[in-house]
């Protein structure tokens, strides 16, 4: 990010920043894909997942780690 370099979309896929790469035309069914994905998850288990990414990403490594495992104790 410092250096200002550009990813081309398949690069961003490689290294995992984002999950897919498609054409614009596909972008509606693709979309609706993803949600119908999420949609079969148990709500309670997404709801844990993204209180651990939002809860632990400005904190320290330390305490991330704890926000993870408070969430997911509960759901074992």
């Amino acid at each position: 990010m410092l250096r200002g370099n550009q990813l081309s979309a398949e690069e961003a896929k490689q290294i995992g920043l984002v999950t897919d790469v498609f054409n614009k035309k596909d972008f509606k069914k693709k979309v609706q894909e993803f949600a119908d994905l999420m949609s079969k998850r148990p709500p309670v288990a997404i709801h844990a997942i993204k209180t651990a990414v939002l809860d632990g990403m400005d904190t320290t490594l330390r305490n991330g780690m704890s926000v993870e495992l408070e969430q997911s104790v509960p759901l074992l």
